[in-house]
């Protein structure tokens, strides 16, 4: 309440009448604007707009209670004014309705599911529902899209993807209407919700049920995941997106989820179109005397051993008969075949024949301690120097065979360890028989010439008063 020299300005100036004052001095202006109104004491014709949702139509209103509800099909944003003036009530848009009071152009949107074209919608059953094929995200003039592909779109869908192709199914276009829309996952391949394409069973798996491209006709229940696609059965390969398993063929193999075959593993053979892993390690070895390299096709294919070799069943390649043995035919089968290398001979390993004679100053036996392995126990020799003559001994032919063919050293001669040829002894010094060092001339004594045999035969002289005689190499006149 306003007052001015003590009058009460309401006794003044009615209600929805505006004033100005200046000073101590006050007018009423005029009536207030539409869209506005003019509560006691206003100041200015726009000083009270209607509040959104309302408006104003006529001049002189009082109270907000005067503004108006905007109507139907319309919406009123603050100051709206009557029809006519320069903010009037504006129609409601296309996507959205406007029932009673609406206060924005966008406060009642068409719900997902529907659309609107037309402007001046007054309810939510003015908005049209979306047409199938297509989604209405809402609040829009027109559809937002055509159905997304792996999906289909009945009268009223609200987005793209609400409603997904089922399990086992797919569609690989747009604006499909119906779930009969999709189309059965093919052979080979597995469907999860709401696929565009088939996805291939992975290398290893495979899936017979599904839609047939070769029939055009569905067999079984299509796949509906990964884990629906079977494990390739061992003997068989399956390579990506497989319908069925493919045999491996002659010469290879497979386990349990093989994307391709192998081909057969050396020391055994493949002569089935379909062998399994465990069919072969247990059932499908090489014979003993043959073996198999890798991808033996048959037992036609077993190479047969050869000589100076063995092999064993389940061989992959020839085992050379070892060091000190021989194998003089083909076709043996066990490491007893291998048998010791002859007396006075010497066998290399894998040998047919003896490899050669026994060098002079050694001699070679049969029963050698095998050093190469357990079996056999013992073999015979497995080089030309097998084993030494001993000192004082010599052997001067080849083939020497055992101890006894080494002959005592000559007197006169002395002989080392492996002596082919007696050595004569050398002057100043005596070598009895079976001499493996010579010893010097006795003290006071000389020989001035070699191959002194001893004392006994009287072959060392005395040496003269006026020398010092060292027996040794040393010759005196």
């Amino acid at each position: 309440m306003y007052s001015f020299n003590g009058v009460n300005k309401e006794k003044l100036f009615p209600v929805a009448e505006w004033l100005v004052t200046k000073g101590d001095r006050f007018k009423v202006i005029g009536k207030r604007a539409r869209g506005f109104y003019c509560p006691n004491g206003t100041i200015a014709a726009t000083q009270y707009p209607c509040f959104p949702g309302t408006y104003g139509p006529r001049k002189g209103q009082s109270s907000p209670d005067n503004c108006t509800a905007c109507p139907r099909g319309f919406f009123c944003s603050f100051q709206t004014g009557g029809f006519g003036t320069s903010n009037p009530p504006q129609p409601c848009k296309p996507g959205f309705y406007c029932p009673l009071h609406t206060p924005r152009f966008d406060s009642y949107p068409c719900p997902p599911g529907t659309f609107s074209p037309n402007p001046g919608n007054v309810d939510v059953i003015d908005c049209a529902l979306c047409t199938p094929g297509n989604y209405c995200e809402g609040g829009k003039a027109a559809e937002s899209g055509p159905c997304h592909p792996g999906h289909h779109c009945p009268l009223g869908t609200k987005h793209a993807e609400q409603y997904g192709c089922p399990n086992g199914t797919f569609n690989a276009f747009y604006g499909k209407v119906e779930e009969s829309d999709c189309l059965p996952c093919i052979q080979g391949h597995f469907c999860g919700y709401g696929s565009v394409q088939p996805v291939p069973c992975i290398p290893g798996t495979f899936m017979l049920n599904g839609y047939s491209r070769e029939t055009q006709k569905v067999t079984g229940s299509p796949a509906k995941a990964g884990s629906n696609c079977h494990e390739c059965t061992a003997g068989y390969y399956c390579q990506e997106g497989s319908v069925e398993p493919s045999p491996c063929g002659i010469g290879y193999y497979s386990s349990a989820r093989y994307s391709k075959c192998l081909p057969c593993e050396p020391g055994h053979y493949c002569d089935e179109l379909v062998t399994a892993a465990a069919v072969m390690l247990e059932m499908k070895l090489c014979p003993s005397g043959k073996y198999c390299p890798l991808g033996t096709k048959s037992l036609a294919e077993a190479r047969g051993c050869s000589k100076g070799r063995y092999c064993p069943e389940g061989t992959a390649m020839e085992i050379p008969c070892p060091p000190g043995t021989l194998n003089r035919s083909p076709g043996k089968g066990s490491l007893t075949e291998c048998s010791p290398c002859p007396v006075g001979y010497y066998c290399s390993e894998g040998s047919f024949s003896e490899t050669g004679s026994c060098d002079p100053g050694y001699y070679c036996p049969w029963n050698i301690t095998n050093i190469y392995g357990e079996i056999p126990a013992v073999v015979g020799s497995f080089g030309k120097k097998q084993v030494p003559c001993p000192a004082g001994t010599y052997q001067d032919h080849y083939g020497g065979s055992r101890q006894d063919d080494c002959l005592p050293c000559t007197a006169g001669s002395y002989c080392t360890v492996a002596t082919a040829q007696p050595v004569p002894c050398p002057s100043g010094h005596f070598c009895p028989k079976r001499t493996s060092v010579p010893a010097p001339c006795p003290a006071g004594t000389y020989s001035s010439k070699a191959g002194s045999r001893g004392i006994e035969l009287n072959e060392f002289r005395k040496c003269s008063l006026q020398c010092v005689c060292i027996c040794l190499d040393y010759l005196h006149d």
